[in-house]
């Protein structure tokens, strides 16, 4: 479904829907605490996964051909009807992240078997971490919809690099050719004490998408178990998939970082 919208009130569109899903989340304000910061963008994070509409007919062609509209449709696509693709993932969730303040870039990396894949980098302090909205989600659907692990959220590059190889960030001003990733990206992961302590307390988002209009509700995941297979992303079968082959003894699938985790602790 092709919508003949200008590119103008697309912007308007884009601008009201942000303002209304940033107020019904209730994000708080954003100050200099890692765990405010962290919380925030937690929360945008899990809005972005379980914000795809499975009925969407969405497409994402772009008839002008240059990069800014480009941009706009794949952001109005995400805000009123979102295909779960990997472009409007990552264009939403940068975009919610501006609005409250945050730094973040749209990263382009290669998959092991060299396809492209897309996630964001933000930025938590001084350093920056990785977010891939569309790895997370094909876990979340492996698991039924019933819980998001946050295994793919606050990666350091080592971690990160395990998965993908990033190539660099779309710049600000889309006229540049891509840029390089910033020089102070993190190393090492968020503890995932942290991160499972910031995320036992996010609520879970159920989105009712209709182009014209959209209510967000927090309801209980256990009662929606649609099926999510219709997500075009790369790893759509995360555990069977080649480009998650490794020889590091190190080595933890993103699906089995949080169970680690877990056992860790309960020891």
């Amino acid at each position: 479904m092709k919508e003949n919208i200008a590119n103008s009130e697309k912007k308007k569109i884009i601008e009201k829907k942000s303002m209304d899903i940033l107020k019904r989340l209730n994000l708080g304000i954003k100050n200099s605490s890692i765990v405010n910061q962290l919380g925030i963008i937690l929360r945008l994070y899990k809005y972005v996964i379980q914000n795809v509409h499975e009925g969407s007919n969405i497409e994402l062609a772009n008839e002008s051909g240059t990069k800014e509209e480009e941009y706009v449709n794949g952001l109005y696509c995400g805000l009123t009807d979102n295909p779960g693709f990997q472009t409007t993932n990552a264009i939403l969730l940068k975009h919610l992240l501006y609005m409250k303040g945050f730094d973040s870039y749209i990263v382009l990396s290669k998959s092991r078997t060299g396809n492209d894949h897309v996630s964001n980098l933000a930025k938590v302090g001084k350093e920056w971490y990785f977010f891939d909205t569309n790895l997370e989600r094909s876990i979340y659907e492996e698991n039924g919809g019933l819980d998001l692990l946050y295994c793919c959220a606050a990666l350091g590059i080592d971690e990160y690099s395990k998965f993908y190889s990033p190539i660099g960030v779309l710049p600000e001003n889309l006229k540049n050719n891509m840029a390089k990733l910033p020089s102070n990206v993190a190393e090492e992961s968020m503890p995932r004490t942290l991160i499972n302590s910031i995320t036992q307390d996010i609520p879970d988002f159920h989105f009712e998408q209709n182009t014209a209009s959209q209510t967000l509700e927090g309801i209980d995941v256990q009662k929606e178990k649609e099926s999510t297979s219709k997500v075009r992303v790369d790893c759509s079968n995360l555990d069977k998939s080649e480009d998650f082959e490794s020889n590091d003894s190190s080595f933890i699938k993103p699906s089995e970082r949080i169970v680690k985790s877990g056992k860790e602790e309960r020891e």
